[in-house]
């Protein structure tokens, strides 16, 4: 998918490109860097030229090193005032469309500290029969070299073609040297995997048409031994303290992050809470009330582009305030669920309920929202697992309660009976539900220093485990946060992983899948996990690994038969901040 503004013609474009550097006199300097057509930067070094076929693929990305608000937004100008492209991110990848014509081509790139930087492209446009549109690869993108013979190619190759020709495209076809192809498929499409050796390969794609005509289109591709390797584990953190959303891939033989493109992506006022749902990731914003909501590239390091009409504002009851929110279900139409609390405690907390159709870009509300929870309780949070009767049950983590809810693949939901069910805490009538986590059954990490076990009837109630709230022994004299979140394991017999902010460890418990026991085992990564009881800690699949991440950039693998933890070398990843939350899947 790209978000393209403009119909193109049936052209072929001469262009000769020119990239002219403009910095700003602010006292933040950005940095932005064209890959395609033409390598170019606005630090000091100029494109070459450049001639290709229609349409012109530009893709780009900007950072701000002194500005810690980062970037706000990227804008295309094809004559002066003439806006043909914008977008509030940091990394674009757009097909521009323009007739025959001469154009200069402006790209811009704004900082939230009022420092600019831009680019400007001498276009020359003329006509032909026929034109070829490359996705994928990127050009002037470092990739990485394939693995080992027997391996995957290392170079995907996307493209497609249209002609003027009434009998349509014959065929399409890759060549990485005069008269040597490498790839090919009958028809208007292409999607084939192509191996380069490192350094720099002038990748040709073609288009015959059925009369005789032939367009082609020209990518630089660089391969090097530290360039992208393809499939990767896309990592997403809000910042609150800077409203960007950061972004890291790590290789699937690995747990560190790499910062994407482009890091960090802008987001609105206090980013709180995100959600990866395959290829979009949605950040909720609280002091503004509404929602980002970003278009992924996995083939270029999980970079991010926000969607037309982001952020998109929430319409939720005056003296409300949204907490958390899930966006549980997969297809054309997904529906967001926001969790709201009331500011001053005298009304019941509520959830909003809104969707997101990924055909027209329209971001609506459902009739009969807010969902007004029962039993005057205050949302923090809300979570998916599981399977209702129409896709994963929502829980929401209310302190002393958990309410559950079903229906979550339907604009609306629905309460169970007996909601909200009672986290009675050891020492205590509340545990203090600070994060919820699911290991077979569905577990809490308590204020009070303790840990809840539920397991889920086929009425979706709670029923608490015999033993529950257990104790956690890595819980210091004096201090919180013990432990401040969860994670559960990614297979049956997997562990329970604490974050344990007082302790500045990581717990480990065993867990008996016949009863839902919990078993303290030990704790490892002693004084080195520096935390508050604000993060959170998650566990993800980087095949061959396991990565146990928190939202302040620590990161470690698992082994998947000890269970035990290593800490990455370069962690944490992050710098001071106010990281609440963390996303990630691996593409």
């Amino acid at each position: 998918m790209r978000f393209t503004p403009f119909v193109c013609s049936r052209a072929f474009f001469w262009l000769v490109f020119l990239a002219i550097t403009t910095l700003s006199s602010a006292a933040t300097v950005p940095v932005l860097t064209v890959l395609s057509p033409s390598y170019a930067i606005s630090s000091g070094q100029n494109g070459n030229s450049y001639r290709g076929d229609s349409p012109t693929h530009i893709v780009a990305y900007a950072t701000s090193p002194d500005c810690t608000s980062g970037i706000s937004a990227i804008q295309i100008y094809t004559a002066d005032g003439v806006l043909a492209y914008s977008t509030a991110s940091s990394y674009i990848d757009v097909q521009l469309a323009l007739s025959p014509n001469f154009y200069q081509i402006d790209i811009k790139a704004w900082d939230n500290c009022g420092g600019v930087a831009n680019d400007v492209i001498q276009d020359y446009v003329q006509s032909g029969s026929g034109q070829v549109t490359v996705a994928e690869p990127i050009a002037n993108f470092p990739y990485a070299p394939q693995i080992g013979s027997g391996t995957p190619p290392n170079i995907s190759v996307i493209a497609s073609a249209t002609t003027t020709c009434p009998k349509g495209v014959s065929a399409m076809g890759v060549y990485d040297a005069p008269h040597h192809k490498v790839a090919g498929q009958s028809g208007n499409q292409l999607n084939a995997g192509v191996t380069l050796s490192p350094g720099t390969t002038n990748l040709v794609v073609e288009e015959w048409d059925n009369c005789g005509g032939a367009a082609t289109t020209t990518i630089p591709v660089t391969v090097a031994n530290d360039g992208f390797p393809g499939q990767s584990l896309y990592t997403y953190i809000p910042d609150a303290s800077t409203g960007t959303l950061q972004m890291f891939w790590a290789p699937t033989n690995s747990c560190a992050l790499n910062p994407s493109l482009g890091n960090p992506a802008p987001a609105h006022y206090d980013p709180i809470s995100v959600v990866f749902n395959f290829p979009y990731i949605f950040v909720l914003n609280q002091d503004t009330a509404d929602i980002s909501v970003y278009y992924q590239d996995q083939f270029v390091e999980g970079d991010l582009t926000q969607v037309p009409g982001s952020p998109f504002s929430l319409k939720e009851p005056a003296g409300y305030t949204p907490t958390g929110f899930a966006v549980p279900n997969d297809g054309s139409i997904l529906y967001v669920f926001v969790t709201n609390k009331s500011t001053s405690g005298s009304g019941a907390g509520s959830i909003g309920e809104y969707s997101y159709n990924l055909n027209t870009g329209e971001f609506s509300e459902a009739q009969g929202s807010p969902l007004i929870l029962k039993g005057n309780v205050q949302p923090t949070a809300i979570y998916a697992e599981g399977q209702g009767f129409a896709g994963p049950l929502l829980f929401t983590a209310n302190g002393s309660s958990i309410s559950v809810l079903n229906g979550s693949q339907t604009p609306t939901l629905i309460e169970s009976d007996g909601s909200p069910f009672p986290v009675p805490g050891r020492y205590g009538a509340s545990a203090g539900v600070e994060d919820i986590g699911f290991d077979g059954y569905l577990y809490t990490a308590n204020s009070e220093g303790t840990i809840s076990g539920f397991s889920i009837n086929n009425d979706y109630q709670l029923i608490q485990l015999p033993g529950s709230p257990f104790v956690n022994p890595d819980n210091p004299s004096g201090t919180t946060g013990n432990p401040a979140s969860i994670a559960g394991g990614l297979s049956p017999d997997a562990d329970l992983y604490t974050l344990n902010a007082g302790a500045e460890d990581v717990g480990v418990f065993s867990v008996d899948q016949s009863t839902g026991a919990l078993t303290y085992v030990r704790s490892e990564q002693k004084r080195l996990v520096k935390v508050t009881s604000q993060d959170r800690i998650r566990i993800f699949e980087s095949y061959p690994l396991l990565c146990l991440m928190t939202s302040n950039g620590y990161a470690m693998s698992v082994n998947s038969t000890t269970g035990v933890t290593t800490m990455e070398p370069g962690s944490p990843f992050l710098g001071p901040g106010v990281y609440r939350d963390i996303t990630a899947g691996a593409y």
